[in-house]
């Protein structure tokens, strides 16, 4: 019968993507393996015995105290348990300074060649872009390196995006998959949801990475405030709100007279997180990237069933339909951004199509049924079904 290994850094109660993301990959998969065996990193607090979904399975956690043991940890645990296949969370800058992560990228080629145990490797960064800074263009050079030693070793590569998918192709063609983060937050049950604020508002959920185009956010909540007296802006996720990137966005609102209508929540623990998004008139997504399985956020969003409004990127994955499921608007255009918020709040059919299409797609693509599958496509490209009875494509 089936037997799974999954190799990541950290796993709740570590709150962090990749330790949620670890979380839902156990959830996931729950069903179709006997056994569980999850290898992390050691922390204060106990790692947590019991998942959501996991009663049919076995579940066992093996913790590395730090990096000079990770190896003999996971030599063990395979000499022990003899998975049939191996996940393996590949995140450079969570596995070493800098990126620079030579035992975790020589990981997949080290099980391959002394146990024979196929790899699955989902990878959630790639490298650095080029850069004329010596210090990032050197590392752009070993992120690159230790990519391509991670595409040779492992059996399967998963990226979350289709962006993502078409660069590693070129290289590892039909042992790529696309697989989204999933809804990794915002989880509560829809029944079980309730009201945060009275008044009405438009929510974005974020961090302040590079990337996010909030002072564009803003500009366009300045103008649409101005019609609309009652609306507020909440921003909510892992950030500080007292940060010299959140102040300034107060005296942008300030100058305008709008201050007392942004609302900066800050960290929300996930049941919070949930009324929030589920409560909100529309969800903004404002990272010039474009909406993409790449982000937990978008799940989230999605599963909410509010309307949803997106900066467009060059990550932008294709089932993001045009007024379908999404309103698309040109990255750095707070006019832009303006006329479709404002097109949200007055038309009551574009509402309720953008609504409908984001409960379809997360159904289709970003429930956990929907990543269980895709899941399951890709850890048993490398094994014969009828190797492995049991298990359940």
């Amino acid at each position: 019968m089936p037997k799974l290994m999954i190799v990541t850094r950290f796993f709740p109660p570590t709150n962090n993507g990749l330790a949620d993301h670890s979380a839902l990959l156990v959830k996931c998969l729950s069903k179709d393996f006997d056994s569980i065996t999850v290898v992390c990193e050691k922390t204060e607090q106990p790692v947590k015995q019991s998942a959501p979904g996991c009663d049919r399975t076995e579940v066992d956690y093996c913790c590395f105290t730090n990096m000079r043991k990770f190896v003999s940890v996971v030599d063990k645990v395979i000499e022990e348990t003899r998975p049939d296949v191996v996940i393996f969370q590949y995140v450079p800058h969570m596995w070493g300074r800098a990126g620079i992560a030579v035992l975790a990228c020589t990981l997949p080629l080290r099980i391959r060649l002394k146990f024979a145990v196929p790899v699955s490797t989902y990878i959630h960064e790639l490298y650095y872009d080029w850069s004329l800074s010596p210090k990032k263009l050197l590392l752009s050079v070993i992120h690159r390196m230790q990519l391509a030693i991670i595409g040779c070793g492992s059996s399967a590569l998963i990226v979350t995006n289709e962006h993502r998918r078409r660069i590693l192709a070129r290289l590892w063609g039909a042992k790529v998959f696309r697989v989204p983060a999933g809804n990794v937050s915002a989880r509560k049950p829809d029944n079980e949801r309730s009201t945060v604020y009275p008044w009405p508002y438009i929510t974005w959920y974020g961090t302040l990475s590079d990337g996010q185009q909030l002072e564009t956010l803003v500009e366009a909540f300045c103008r649409v405030a101005l019609r609309f007296v009652s609306i507020r802006l909440v921003l909510v996720g892992a950030f500080d709100v007292s940060s010299p990137t959140v102040q300034a966005l107060r005296s942008m609102c300030a100058s305008h007279g709008y201050e007392s209508r942004l609302v900066t929540y800050g960290f929300a623990e996930d049941d919070k997180l949930s009324d929030i998004l589920s409560g909100s008139i529309l969800n903004l997504h404002a990272n010039e990237s474009g909406p993409s399985g790449r982000r937990g956020v978008i799940a989230a969003y999605l599963r909410s069933g509010r309307p949803f409004i997106s900066v467009d990127g060059k990550e932008t994955d294709p089932e993001f339909k045009q007024a379908e499921n999404v309103l698309l608007v040109p990255g750095s255009d707070s006019n832009a951004l303006a006329e479709a918020i404002e097109a949200v709040l007055t038309d009551e059919s574009l509402r309720q199509r953008l609504e409908q299409g984001a409960r379809e797609l997360f159904k289709k693509d970003y429930s956990d049924e929907a990543i269980r599958s895709k899941l399951l496509k890709a850890v048993s490209s490398h094994f014969s079904v009828q190797d492995v009875p049991g298990l359940r494509i």
